[in-house]
């Protein structure tokens, strides 16, 4: 049994007892014996009772659960609302002020890191910190629609250089899903079967494994997206014998998906960069040590880091391609659209000329017959005779104009367009020759400048000046 220590530190006393209820901290400590990591310890407290005295005879890991939105009981409320118990935190674990600022909560993805020199107070070491988030869709039949949630990886982590000691902050765990296991046991299933006692040494070691986890969660959410789209597929192929597939087809729910899609295609760039990100941080870190002091851990974090950061990238063209085929089935929904529309106005059409030939047929005989039935021609019974009368010119004199009007009246609404149209026109050919003529002058004018130079540099030649 190892010897008792004195504290390495304590939480900072509150001037004040917390009155908000905050929820409780929940600890773990693991400590490496015999190269195997072995739980020491569990503490589950309130800020104003929690302490933190690592061993120093050992490497080890604790893990501090936070609920930092809210706590489990009705008068519970948000961890990040409490000024109190936010500032022991920052206090005691060298958090950055910026790390609570809403545009960090809202982010979709950071990284940061610094050093922390030692003092009286403080142990030599780093911090860093890290936010994924990733969407995730459910297709739910019975509602027709898409039903979506969030989950978001928040990090941040304190490691003690001298006893190589880190401490991780996971807040709001639950929050951070894959399958059916939450990120607490997702990592403390890690620390069991994947981190050695050598990758203590160096403060970046937790990120291979957190963003194996993102990998995992991202992971899922390309291919819910992919069988969002894939039902889209198959729905049309199941509707090709049909007169029409619209019936399939739901344009609010493809624009749902493509805004799942799309999210889902901003966290997996993010998430990339944010790699990328502490990859740069970490080649930093170990160029920071001496020369030859960059172990074989440090070396396999890195190519971690690689190793994920390709994976994410293989996710994000997967992604591309979803959102493609998605715009694709969107384009042929609308041209379907376009054509159903085109053959119902020709069958519009074809009617229409049906009825303008019938109307066609019959108005020779209805001219005829209107005109014979005027009062300008009288047929005598008894004489069995035709008469016309002599005012048969006033029909022509007033039925010729009204025409004539009608059809001035009915062009002239289209006129000025029709003569702004060629007034275009004619400006455009104008324009089309003089610049045809201004290129010929300034060819002519350049063949000009050639003779001449071609002329001097023959006289030259010569002699004559």
């Amino acid at each position: 049994m190892s010897t008792s220590h004195p504290p390495l530190s304590t939480m900072t006393k509150l001037s004040a007892p917390c009155k908000n209820h905050c929820p409780q901290l929940e600890a773990r400590t693991w400590y490496w014996a015999q190269s195997k990591a072995e739980q020491y310890e569990t503490q589950k407290s309130c800020i104003a009772d929690f302490t933190f005295s690592p061993r120093t005879d050992a490497r080890g890991v604790s893990l501090i659960f936070v609920n930092a939105v809210g706590g489990l009981g009705p008068n519970d409320k948000a961890l990040r609302n409490c000024d109190v118990c936010r500032s022991a935190l920052t206090s005691e674990f060298d958090m950055p002020p910026i790390w609570w600022e809403d545009h960090y909560v809202q982010a979709s993805s950071y990284f940061g890191f610094r050093e922390v020199p030692e003092s009286a107070a403080k142990q030599k070491g780093t911090v860093s910190w890290c936010r994924f988030k990733v969407k995730h869709t459910t297709s739910v039949p019975e509602k027709a629609k898409v039903d979506y949630h969030w989950a978001k990886l928040n990090v941040f982590s304190r490691w003690y250089s001298s006893l190589n000691h880190t401490v991780i902050l996971i807040f709001d765990p639950e929050k951070m899903r894959y399958r059916d296991d939450g990120l607490r046991v997702e990592f403390e299933r890690s620390l069991m079967d994947i981190v050695r006692e050598d990758d203590l040494a160096d403060p970046f070691w937790i990120y291979p494994p957190l963003i194996d986890f993102v990998v995992r969660a991202q992971d899922k959410a390309v291919w819910q997206i992919r069988d969002l789209v894939r039902s889209i597929e198959k729905s049309r192929d199941d509707h090709a014998q049909e007169a029409s597939i619209l019936g399939s087809v739901s344009f609010l729910n493809m624009y749902d998906y493509q805004r799942h899609a799309v999210h889902v295609c901003e966290t997996l760039e993010v998430a990339i960069s944010t790699t990328e990100w502490i990859e740069k941080h970490h080649d930093g870190f170990l160029n920071g040590l001496k020369r030859g002091s960059k172990s074989m851990a440090s070396r396999n974090i890195t190519n971690g880091l690689l190793d994920k950061q390709n994976f994410l990238t293989g996710l994000l063209h997967r992604s591309d391609s979803n959102k493609a085929r998605l715009n694709s089935e969107i384009g042929l929904a609308f041209n379907t659209v376009s054509v159903e529309i085109a053959n119902a106005t020709k069958r519009d059409s074809s009617a229409m000329r049906t009825i303008a030939f019938v109307s066609l047929l019959f108005l020779p005989a209805t001219f005829t017959s209107a005109i014979f039935s005027t009062t300008f021609f009288k047929f005598d019974d008894n004489s069995s005779a035709w008469q016309v009368s002599d005012m048969f010119w006033l029909y022509w004199v007033v039925a010729i104009p009204l025409t004539a009007a009608a059809v001035l009246v009915w062009y002239g609404k289209s006129l000025p367009h029709k003569l702004d149209s060629l007034r275009r026109h004619a400006t455009s050919i104008a324009g089309r020759r003089s610049h045809g003529r201004g290129e010929r002058s300034m060819e002519e004018g350049s063949r000009e400048n050639t003779r001449s130079v071609r002329s001097w540099t023959e006289k030259g030649d010569s002699g004559i000046c």
